[in-house]
Formats: C-alpha cells, structure tokens, sequence
C-alpha cells in the first residue's frame, strides 16, 4: 500500500494544477460510487438475513 501511495505521489508531481483538481473529481466520484455499492450490498444483507434495523425495534417497542 505504502508502494501505491508513492507511486500515486510521483505521478502527481508532474502534473498541473487543473490536472490535479480533474484526478480530485475523479477520485470522489469513484469515493461516492464505492459508498453507494457498499450502501446497496449492506441493506441487501439485511434483508436476506431478515436482520431488524434500529428504527423497525423502535417501532416494536413502541407498539
């Protein structure tokens, strides 16, 4: 990782400030794209495993 981290860090040194801000957007489009998928996969799981979210034992408790 550490290896990837500096080859990220010498690529980025040749290149000009607009480039840098395009890698930027790319990187926390790709950042929300992950979130997102990870987001999906989780609340799928839940509801295969037929799991009770917080708010659904808030709810029974109240009843």
């Amino acid at each position: 990782m550490f290896d990837q981290f500096k080859m990220m860090s010498d690529m980025m040194k040749g290149m000009d400030p607009n480039q840098l801000k395009d890698l930027m957007k790319q990187a926390e489009g790709s950042k929300k794209a992950i979130e997102d998928m990870v987001r999906t996969i989780v609340k799928e799981e839940i509801q295969k495993q037929e799991l009770v979210s917080k708010k659904d034992l808030e709810r029974i408790l109240k009843n």
